[in-house]
């Protein structure tokens, strides 16, 4: 499966925010993003890293069309001190039951940050 390369960010940016779908999962994802208890993370470290992911801040955005909201960090925040480069994300979502499943299934999204 091929990545997806969300929109371009910039180095330096605060209250940047990326909107993404989350695909498969099977038919109970849906109902299941909505249960109070479910918590969604992203991932994310430059590309083809071995390295420790850097942990973003993402919420649920629309539990019936899958949408998560991430968000590239606050003043301080990842994106406001990120480099120019290739990034790979990815998406953590914690069920209330504490079942874990993470998006993308195959190679992770790409982001390019330029300065």
């Amino acid at each position: 499966m091929s990545c997806s390369i969300l929109e371009q960010a910039h180095a330096g940016d605060v209250n940047d925010v990326r909107e993404i779908v989350l695909q498969g999962g099977g038919p109970d994802v849906t109902s299941r993003l909505a249960e109070p208890g479910t918590t969604v993370a992203a991932m994310v470290r430059p590309w083809g890293s071995t390295g420790a992911w850097t942990t973003l801040t993402a919420t649920v955005l629309n539990a019936a069309r899958r949408v998560i909201a991430v968000s590239l960090g606050g003043t301080g925040g990842w994106l406001s001190t990120a480099t120019a480069g290739t990034y790979e994300m990815k998406y953590v979502v914690t069920f209330a039951d504490g079942t874990v499943l993470t998006w993308p299934t195959g190679d992770p999204d790409r982001i390019d940050v330029v300065d």
